[in-house]
């Protein structure tokens, strides 16, 4: 198989098709966009399954990358391997017998609901208190890379449960189901070995059609008290009403109170977004722009550089000139709300937000869940 993949291990294709709006009628002009992106998927699958050509590799130089990412820095071309062996081998250092995770069993994946659950190398629990990230929607491999690479000390499950926002609305949309979700993780956690466990802070991340576990569970008070941070790469669309232009602010409603709230730093909130116009519902970006508004925050003009992680699972999946460095255009802040503009309005501009979210999303919520400094 290209790039040496192991047939154990399921490895979807990274979907690049928009998400599908929540609750809003179809429409001839928004299949016809369906039918384009699908047929850019086909062609790029096609191209990631034939190219020969391979992301190159940087030296072996291990002096940044992790660490560096942890505080809200850029992180640069990055060899993974160190951190993918870490993540899947139990030759770790042997912990003091009082410590919760003392023989706690990190390798491996764990089936959970659907989702894939599993422990990054810095995951660390000397009390038995964890963190836990709930990913939703994005290649499998490329995901726990990303979380890897940002060195986040935090349990993760990643759920991959179809195309279409729809999808993952229907199924987190039952109240009972993130709590069931949080136990399930628990009893992973303490079937490995972890003594005690205590979940202390959760964090929902989703790209793309992902958002719709998103606005699931916000649009339930009590379930997004129990959320402490959220994250959604390139996803959060509003509805029309009829046909448009003009937005259904209440699709947003969920959205905008927790974005109040990250305001006032209560909880973390940060979205991204390109510049792609779907026909049917609003962008990301004028939805972000909505959102914006009505919590009173206003954007500036963003530049700089953004970096791409070399990660080993697109080794042989991705050619690299299907890889597009993220080019910053505005950014808006107050407390801990924030949301960052990309240039860019292509398919793999999309893609570039799950390949790229180690850089330019994932160290604010590493950093939120640093322990304080002495």
């Amino acid at each position: 198989m290209p790039g040496g993949v192991d047939p154990s291990r399921t490895r979807p294709s990274l979907s690049i098709l928009p998400p599908l709006p929540m609750s809003r009628g179809s429409s001839w002009a928004s299949a016809g966009l369906l039918g384009l992106f699908a047929i850019v998927a086909v062609f790029v699958v096609v191209r990631l399954r034939a190219a020969p050509e391979r992301l190159s590799r940087p030296s072996d130089d291990l002096s940044t990358g992790v660490g560096a990412i942890g505080r809200g820095d850029t992180l640069p071309w990055f060899p993974v391997k160190a951190g993918r062996a870490a993540a899947t081998s139990d030759e770790v250092p042997a912990a003091d017998e009082s410590r919760a995770d003392a023989r706690l069993k990190r390798a491996g994946r764990s089936h959970l609901a659907r989702g894939v659950f599993f422990l990054p190398p810095t995951f660390s629990s000397p009390d038995g208190e964890y963190d836990l990230v709930l990913f939703f929607h994005g290649n499998t491999d490329l995901v726990e890379e990303g979380l890897v690479l940002s060195g986040i000390n935090a349990a993760a499950v990643i759920f991959n449960l179809g195309n279409g926002s729809g999808v993952y609305d229907e199924k987190l949309h039952d109240p009972s189901k993130l709590p069931d979700l949080l136990a399930r993780a628990q009893a992973v956690l303490s079937d490995r070995g972890l003594r005690d466990p205590k979940l202390r802070r959760l964090a929902i991340v989703s790209w793309s059609a992902g958002y719709g576990a998103t606005q699931a569970i916000l649009s339930q008070p009590k379930l997004a008290e129990r959320v402490d941070s959220v994250v959604i790469l390139d996803g959060m669309h509003a509805g029309f009403l009829g046909d448009g232009p003009e937005l259904a602010p209440s699709s947003l409603d969920p959205f905008i109170a927790f974005a109040e709230r990250a305001k006032k730093g209560e909880k973390l909130f940060v979205l991204t977004h390109s510049n792609i116009e779907p026909v049917g519902y609003a962008s990301v970006a004028r939805s972000a722009d909505h959102l914006l508004s009505a919590v009173g925050v206003s954007r500036v003009p963003e530049a700089g550089e953004t970096f791409i992680p070399a990660y080993v699972s697109l080794d042989g999946v991705l050619p690299r000139d299907q890889i597009v460095a993220l080019e910053p255009r505005t950014a808006a802040r107050a407390g801990s709300l924030i949301v960052k503009g990309y240039g860019g309005n292509q398919a793999n501009h999309h893609v570039a937000h799950l390949i790229q979210m180690p850089d330019i999303a994932l160290g604010h919520l590493v950093a939120r869940w640093l322990p304080p400094q002495p």
